[in-house]
């Protein structure tokens, strides 16, 4: 019988083995992604020369009391060698398809061999831990907290990454949004335009409404991690709008008081900190990886 040692190496070279595997499929994956693409170009090619030989055989034939000039004989003879041309590459394109489809079928059918890999390599690790000694355990057990609280830490800088993507998306919406209703004038770009469409106004309002949720669920999601905002963030003037009369037409109007430049600043200094949180997150997964492997040797090694 062999020994839980022995199955640990076995089932470590089934999981680099998958995992060499999973990696060849998301190549391939893409790569028949991108060959799908040159296909469907290429049938367009096809369709497209197909159309221009009929058409000049419709032409032939409506002449063939008239005398058929050997200018026309010739174009239509290239056309039918181009569309010939279109056909083979069409054909070739698509055996190459079909290979590429071929290949990701034989490395589907072997990873299901790999299913079970890793749950099994777990439950050797489990019986070969309650071989140990108490010492050995009690530091493994420090590692587990460790990575308990990494892990933690993820989570949250996962979120406020997650978070700071809305508000851009937001802020770029808003930025595009209202960059025709800018106004340049001496102190900064304002947006209050009140004789601009009063629906474009209103639908710029309701952005801010929603980016000022978002910024608020932004600052709440930085609160649990290692990042901060700088102190010179204007947090209230996303807000910023009036009413305002005019007297003589009798109407009232939404202005919008922020400037596009205050805007703007701030969408880059937020697009500042997802960099940061981004660095963060792959350094917490390098640490992630470094304790997780640290618990298997100390287990697989005692």
């Amino acid at each position: 019988m062999k020994s839980i040692d022995q199955k640990l190496v076995e089932n470590k070279y089934r999981q680099l083995r998958k995992s060499y595997l999973e990696g060849e499929l998301v190549k391939i994956t893409e790569r028949l992604q991108r060959e799908a693409e040159t296909l469907e170009r290429l049938k367009r090619e096809l369709d497209k020369e197909n159309e221009d030989v009929a058409r000049l055989r419709q032409i032939s034939l409506s002449r063939l009391l008239k005398a058929f000039s050997s200018r026309e004989e010739l174009r239509l003879e290239k056309e039918k060698a181009e569309a010939f041309r279109a056909a083979l590459d069409y054909k070739l394109k698509q055996n190459d398809l079909e290979d590429l489809q071929y290949q990701k079928n034989l490395l589907e059918q072997e990873l299901k061999h790999y299913d079970m890999v890793n749950s099994e390599y777990q439950s050797l690790l489990d019986l070969k831990r309650k071989m140990l000694e108490t010492p050995i355990l009690n530091q493994i057990r420090e590692l587990e907290q460790e990575l308990a609280e990494c892990t933690a830490v993820k989570e949250a800088t996962q979120a406020a990454w997650e978070s700071g993507k809305k508000l851009c998306t937001s802020f770029n919406y808003l930025l595009d949004s209202l960059s025709e209703l800018v106004e340049d004038t001496s102190d900064a770009k304002r947006l209050w335009y009140p004789t601009v469409d009063q629906e474009h106004i209103e639908d710029a309002i309701k952005e801010m409404e929603k980016l000022n949720g978002l910024w608020k669920d932004f600052e709440q999601a930085l609160k649990y991690t290692k990042v901060t905002l700088p102190e010179h963030f204007d947090r209230n003037f996303f807000m910023n709008i009036s009413d305002v009369g005019f007297q003589e037409e009798q109407r009232s109007a939404k202005m919008i008081n922020t400037s596009f430049d205050q805007l703007n600043e701030c969408y880059s200094g937020v697009r500042t900190i997802l960099n940061q949180l981004e660095k963060q997150l792959s350094q917490i997964e390098h640490q992630q990886f470094d304790l997780q492997w640290q618990i298997q040797a100390s287990i697989e090694m005692n």
